[in-house]
């Protein structure tokens, strides 16, 4: 079923975790965060980001390590175009506890 997708599927993957590594370093460092935001984050989002990665770090790190496993990092997603990211919220499923901020 994802197979077809694996390539941009991991391509998002390892945005998300480079984002997740951003946002964990400690305070001081915040200065070095990229001023527009991440991959699937702006400035404003921050908080909702963080908590969101917190929870669900582990299960992205699962899924990038079985790709990078499979594929020997021979695939890589390569887009004839530049494609519009997502928004984070389209792109991960959200639980009851974590929501968007609604301002």
């Amino acid at each position: 079923l994802v197979s077809p997708h694996l390539p941009l599927l991991s391509h998002y993957w390892l945005a998300a975790l480079r984002d997740n590594a951003y946002l964990s370093l400690p305070a001081q460092f915040n200065t070095q965060l990229p001023s527009s935001g991440g991959t699937f984050y702006t400035p404003s989002m921050i908080g909702f980001v963080k908590s969101y990665y917190e929870s669900n770090w582990s299960s992205l790190l699962h899924a990038a390590a079985i790709w990078v496993n499979r594929t020997k990092l021979s695939e890589t997603y390569k887009p004839e175009e530049s494609v519009a990211v997502p928004a984070f919220a389209a792109m991960v499923p959200l639980t009851p506890s974590i929501a968007p901020p609604t301002d």
